[in-house]
């Protein structure tokens, strides 16, 4: 059976599954099927990029320190 993969996008290119689901060609052929795995995937995609800006986030700013005066 096929698979749907949400993956993060990393510039080591070790991205992280966000989201898996098997599929059928029978499972999209139900008529309630088909709205709520675009459902699942709309929000695995958001997640995945929350993440990526999370890890953007992290690497663009660089640790504070405290200034001694």
């Amino acid at each position: 059976m096929a698979q749907i993969l949400i993956v993060t996008e990393s510039p080591d290119g070790n991205g992280e599954v966000v989201y898996r689901e098997r599929v059928g060609s029978v499972h999209l052929e139900a008529p309630h099927y088909g709205p709520q795995l675009v459902e699942r995937v709309n929000w695995a995609v958001r997640d995945a990029q929350d993440l990526e800006r999370r890890r953007q986030l992290d690497r663009a700013e660089p640790p504070q320190r405290l200034r001694v005066a």
